[in-house]
């Protein structure tokens, strides 16, 4: 190695993986002068060899330390036991975690340690040792190869029944996708795992931030679309879940760079991260505010409203993201509406006169200034997600620079027509909002064409074109409801023009009682260029799939009453299908064929409460790339043939099935050892179940935050 430091001339080292093979390389990075950088060695031992050349991009294990004291603390538990990989990363955390429960008095009886080479009955000798003793609380530190083992046979000891408490390491809790998923199922039920959170990452406020430079060729969606791909490359930003069709859900940055970036943008007075609580500092120079509600955080009425004071200085500069955790309900947001008001009436200072984002999402009915659209005239986001609000303000029309106003999840039935004056809104997110049609002014015209996304928007009766859908000439996604066959055939014809639009929402109900009305599929929607996503709710007298777009990608289907198998013909006519709903009465037949050769780029299969359906046969050959596969509710079907023959299958989850119907799939499914499939099998009452949570869980909660996030799973034997 030395002589490869010396005739390469390398100028850096990446990557040592473990914490064994950072401390060895640290000590040549010394000699020769090379910096070293990892970004998985976690062992806390490293941090005190202060080398110069050193540099970890991983969170030191150290930090897991105060989050696994404060669970056993809250619990009351008065001895624990560690586990932990005899080695340098398992060695590295040990006297950290002792130290810590020294302090606050719990007891160490003994350290169990077990060799990276051990096989299973030196294992299980050492569990049958901690059995004899009176301490069942268990911390385990290891790696992801050694703790699969572990837990195996400590299940099948009797181990991982009532009475023993097992917690596990971030290590191990960020490996969990890598397990075998027997394993999980079979052996690690209530395990307490802990590891990193950060705040998922909103791409919608980086287009509203400004952060996108613009070009007169590219929409600037498409922009920020290729920056956050760019930036998941670098490592930069994760994905943390992706949607149906591949596509990112929510991502956030990795810990080590939140913290790190974090740190640096408090100092220089980027961002802050106000708490209401009575030792906050004022803010001096900050471009973001971050509001943790009173629910998050200790709090008295007068230091809150100190706090508010303080957001509003005179001297202080520009707040262009004003956000709140506040997810709860109750007194708390309370103070959320004084800021909000503060916001308003010191609108003329530097503090609030260039805030672009105000994120609401989850801050329960926070009142809304009537004329907060003329006082912050430079907003360019407000999401109103799942506030339970009843009406938005007028005035929102009247702001400028609106791009995205996000409604979803409230309960605002009306929006004021004033809304189409916002000549820069891209984007209008409802669930079943009447609006009165777009006047013929040049205003309303601008913000029209300019819309890409308009989705839960009621027409009910209108004529599209009368309403003015022709002139959103722009739009990629829509949703609308309609309330009347005539209504609905109009449409499509409008919709057929839409040469730019990729996903459509179209439900045909009754006006009174939300029942489906008769939907009909045009021939002219056959080779439109670019819808691939399409969701249709109502009663297709006759389903014709060769009027469907040839390029869909998505089809979702619901309340659709179909009579005739219609399996044969969509895997036949839409060969680019990847995902495939068929939702609630969408299919009123006894019996479904999937055809050998159907279906090639199937990938989603979703079948929720076909309640007639009682027999489902997958021909050898049919959907060859299926991945996941959910059945639900289908409470008649007694037998599927041929599913053990989706050899791409990952992930099969069964709710509110017939036990016979589960056990019969486990069987075919064993018979040809598909076992690499995650089978999940749930049961899920109609009925609203509540959960009366101790004090000393929400308790952990509250400690815990903002480190990790921690998962209860609970079983329910039927």
């Amino acid at each position: 190695m030395q002589d490869l430091l010396k005739t390469e001339k390398v100028q850096a080292i990446i990557g040592p993986l473990t914490s064994m093979q950072a401390n060895f390389l640290i000590h040549l990075g010394e000699e020769a002068h090379v910096p070293i950088l990892s970004f998985s060695a976690t062992s806390p031992s490293l941090s005190s060899l202060r080398s110069p050349y050193f540099f970890r991009a991983a969170l030191n294990d150290s930090s897991q330390v105060q989050p696994i004291t404060s669970i056993i603390q809250a619990f009351g538990w008065k001895e624990v036991v560690p586990i932990y990989i005899e080695n340098e990363y398992g060695e590295g955390l040990i006297p950290f975690l002792t130290n810590a429960f020294q302090e606050i008095e719990i007891r160490v009886p003994y350290k169990s340690t077990i060799h990276p080479s051990a096989n299973d009955e030196e294992i299980v000798a050492e569990l049958y040792k901690l059995m004899t003793m009176q301490t069942h609380v268990f911390v385990v530190h290891m790696t992801r190869s050694l703790s699969d083992r572990l837990f195996t046979k400590a299940n099948e000891i009797g181990m991982m029944s009532e009475g023993y408490v097992w917690i596990i390491t971030d290590g191990i809790t960020n490996s969990l996708n890598f397990f075998n998923h027997s394993v999980i199922i079979d052996s690690m039920q209530g395990v307490i795992g802990v590891k990193p959170h950060t705040l998922p990452f909103n791409r919608s406020s980086m287009d509203s931030e400004g952060f996108v430079k613009m070009s007169s060729t590219q929409q600037p969606e498409d922009i920020a679309d290729k920056y956050l791909k760019e930036l998941v490359h670098r490592n930069m930003i994760e994905i943390v879940t992706r949607k149906e069709d591949r596509r990112h859900k929510t991502c956030r940055m990795p810990s080590f760079l939140h913290d790190f970036f974090f740190q640096k943008s408090e100092v220089i007075g980027f961002i802050h991260a106000h708490h209401c609580r009575a030792n906050c500092t004022p803010i001096d120079s900050t471009a973001q505010l971050n509001t943790d509600s009173p629910a998050d955080q200790p709090n008295t009425d007068s230091s809150a409203q100190n706090n508010i004071d303080l957001l509003a200085q005179p001297n202080n500069v520009c707040l262009s993201d004003v956000c709140f955790k506040a997810q709860t309900r109750g007194p708390s947001n309370e103070k959320i509406n004084e800021l909000l008001k503060t916001i308003i009436d010191r609108r003329g200072s530097r503090g609030f006169v260039l805030t672009r984002v105000l994120d609401l999402e989850g801050a329960h009915r926070p009142l809304l200034h009537a004329k907060l659209g003329k006082f912050l005239s430079n907003l360019r986001y407000i999401s109103l997600r799942w506030t339970g609000i009843d009406s938005c303000p007028k005035s929102i029309g009247d702001l400028p620079c609106l791009e995205t106003l996000d409604l979803k999840y409230t309960n605002i039935t009306n929006l004021s027509s004033s809304i189409w004056k916002a000549k820069n809104l891209r984007h209008l997110l409802m669930n079943e909002v009447s609006i009165p049609k777009p006047s013929s002014s040049k205003q309303s015209s601008t913000s029209m064409s300019n819309i890409q996304t308009l989705t839960g928007l009621r027409i009910g009766f209108e004529d599209p074109k009368e309403y003015g859908l022709n002139r959103f000439t722009s739009l990629r996604k829509l949703g609308l409801t309609c309330h009347s066959r005539s209504s609905v055939e109009k449409t499509w014809d409008c919709i057929s023009q839409r040469n730019k639009l990729q996903t459509f929402k179209l439900r045909s109900r009754d006006h009174q009682f939300g029942q489906p009305l008769e939907l009909v599929i045009p021939d002219n929607l056959t080779i439109h260029p670019s819808l691939s996503n399409l969701y249709l709710f109502g009663v297709f007298g006759m389903f014709e799939v060769r009027n469907l777009p040839q390029n869909l990608k998505t089809l979702t289907l619901s309340m659709s009453k179909i009579k005739e198998d219609p399996m044969p013909e969509l895997g036949q006519f839409l060969p680019q299908l990847n995902i495939l709903r068929l939702f609630a009465d969408s299919f009123v037949g006894e019996k479904m064929n999937c055809l050998g050769g159907g279906f090639p780029k199937l990938r989603v299969l979703k079948l929720w409460t076909l309640e007639t359906l009682k027999e489902w046969i997958v021909e050898e050959g049919a959907m060859p790339e299926l991945e996941e596969l959910e059945i639900r509710g289908c409470e008649k079907l007694e037998k599927s043939q041929g599913l053990e023959r989706l050899s791409h299958l990952k992930e099969l989850t069964l709710t509110n099935m017939k036990r016979e119907f589960v056990d019969d799939v486990k069987q075919n499914l064993a018979s040809v050892d598909r076992s690499h499939i995650l089978l999940t099998n749930k049961f899920k009452s109609s009925t609203t179940l509540a959960l009366c949570i101790p004090s000393h869980v929400q308790h952990i909660i509250s400690v815990i935050r903002p480190f990790t996030r921690v998962y209860f799973q609970c079983n329910a034997h039927t």
